[in-house]
């Protein structure tokens, strides 16, 4: 769930029951491993804005703390997507990415059998002026720090970069 755009009515229930659904299909249908929640690193504690509710860290304590004591029958490994980490270019350490693993061990998740951080999604839009070259290299410059940055987190053990420029109306443009 991106929580600036679902419906936040019961989010924090309704995200595990969806968790819970996918593992035990997996389970039933060839044992794939599941890699949930896949939530925004948006927006930061503090930040909200109309229509929004819930920060992306209290929404993540808030799943954790509704999932203590699940036991899933595959592994379900923790997932999120880390736009403002690339944007803001923070240090490992402080990242978001960081305050999700810390969260991790915390609420001692072990759905996957440890406490790994799959970033699924990320990266910078550069909107209306995803043409421009000097604007494509300050993105990259980002997008490289954030790599860089992330790999010296153990526990991150993929990734990934949204890139989706191609389609036409499409907007987004962040890599």
């Amino acid at each position: 769930p991106t929580t600036p755009y679902w419906p936040m009515d019961n989010i924090v229930g309704a995200t595990p029951t969806m968790m819970r659904t996918a593992a035990t299909t997996s389970s039933q249908w060839g044992r794939q491993t599941i890699i949930a929640p896949a939530t925004s690193d948006s927006p930061d504690p503090g930040a909200s804005k109309a229509g929004v509710s819930m920060d992306w860290k209290t929404f993540t304590a808030q799943l954790l703390t509704s999932l203590t004591g699940w036991q899933p029958a595959v592994p379900v490994y923790w997932s999120q997507h880390n736009y403002k980490d690339v944007k803001y270019e923070d240090p490992a350490a402080t990242s978001r990415a960081k305050q999700t693993i810390d969260l991790l061990y915390a609420k001692n998740w072990k759905g996957g059998g440890d406490r790994n951080l799959w970033l699924t999604e990320g990266g910078y839009n550069l909107g209306s002026t995803w043409t421009d070259p000097a604007a494509r290299d300050a993105q990259a410059a980002k997008i490289q720090k954030s790599f860089t940055a992330m790999r010296t987190l153990p526990e991150v053990v993929m990734w990934t970069q949204h890139a989706i420029n191609d389609i036409p109306g499409n907007s987004f443009k962040s890599g």
